[in-house]
C-alpha cells in the first residue's frame, strides 16, 4: 500500500509516500499540500457516494 498525506517538501517529509500539492515550487516541493489533500479526499468521497470506482495512475 502507498500512503497519501500532506507534505510540501518530498525530500524532508516523505519516505515513498505520495503528497498532493496545489502548486509546484520546484523539484519535489510545492505549496498548500493540506488544501490539495482535502480537495482530493472530497472528490474521492463524492465518487464513493455515487458508487464510482476511484483509481490512481502514476506516470513518469
Amino acid at each position: 500500500m502507498i500512503l497519501i498525506h500532506p507534505a510540501n517538501d518530498a525530500a524532508k517529509e516523505l519516505r515513498g509516500c505520495l503528497s498532493p500539492v496545489s502548486q509546484l515550487s520546484g523539484i519535489g516541493t510545492g505549496w498548500l499540500s493540506r488544501a490539495a489533500l482535502q480537495k482530493l479526499l472530497s472528490l474521492c468521497y463524492q465518487a464513493y457516494d455515487r458508487k464510482e470506482k476511484v483509481t490512481l495512475t502514476i506516470k513518469s
